[in-house]
């Protein structure tokens, strides 16, 4: 799983005959969100395919046509690109060195 974002929930009040009250907003809730980027390789990371798709969503995130959404591909270079997928796809190691005993097999 991925970390927790709260979620801001809008609900509707109503009184006991049903009559429309208005409006009461909810913000102690949380979500899971998947994780952006994946050991199992470039192909499961949204990471990826958020750099190199002008239209990459996934349930939470914002969409084209939403405000504030970013379009980020185009902002890191293809050989950028390819350098993280690498690294994704040998399993995300973070040593320098990946023969050292210390480094844990994937």
């Amino acid at each position: 799983g991925g970390m927790l974002i709260n979620v801001q929930t809008t609900v509707d009040i109503f009184d006991g005959d049903g009559n429309f009250l208005g409006t009461q907003e909810i913000d102690d809730e949380t979500a899971t969100v998947a994780p952006s980027m994946s050991a199992n390789g470039a192909r499961a990371s949204y990471f990826i395919e958020k750099l190199t798709s002008d239209e990459a969503t996934r349930a939470g995130s914002l969409a084209p046509t939403d405000a504030g959404y970013v379009d980020h591909s185009g902002m890191m270079t293809d050989i950028e690109i390819k350098l993280i997928a690498e690294w994704l796809d040998i399993g995300a190691q973070y040593f320098n060195n990946p023969y050292h005993p210390d480094v844990p097999q994937n």
